[in-house]
């Protein structure tokens, strides 16, 4: 391999919708739009190879306490440090897209009120970390 192709893979960019075809995904499911622009740090609307490679070597490296608090913080919409109920359903509804699932309304909040009643969150409305 050449020093010019070498220097062309450093300067390779990727917009959302090639980011997202690269993980057999869709541009406008929720795991690309969270994703996205956390890898995107210049916010230019692409990721560089140095972007993704500075994200990749956090993310592998990162306690687990590291990546839970980065998934927390890609659903939590208002950044408040809290996720309210709809806020999960919408982080349990990207897991289930990344997979090809779905599942009904009604499962979803029987999930929801199943998983809260377990963490003994059944008279609250949100989950902090």
């Amino acid at each position: 391999m050449g020093i010019g192709v070498g220097s062309n893979v450093l300067e390779c960019e990727l917009t959302r919708a090639e980011f997202a075809s690269a993980l057999g995904m869709r541009p406008d499911q929720e795991f690309v739009e969270k994703v996205f622009p956390l890898v995107d740090r210049d916010g230019n609307g692409s990721i560089s190879f140095r972007e993704f490679l500075s994200f990749m070597i956090v993310y592998s490296s990162g306690s687990s306490a590291d990546k839970l608090k980065l998934i927390f913080n890609m659903y939590d919409y208002d950044k408040n440090g809290s996720l309210h109920v709809e806020e999960i359903k919408a982080m349990i509804r990207s897991m289930l897209e990344m997979v090809s699932a779905s599942i009904q309304p009604d499962e979803l909040q029987t999930l929801i009120n199943s998983l809260f009643l377990q963490a003994n969150f059944q008279d609250k409305r949100r989950a902090n970390i």
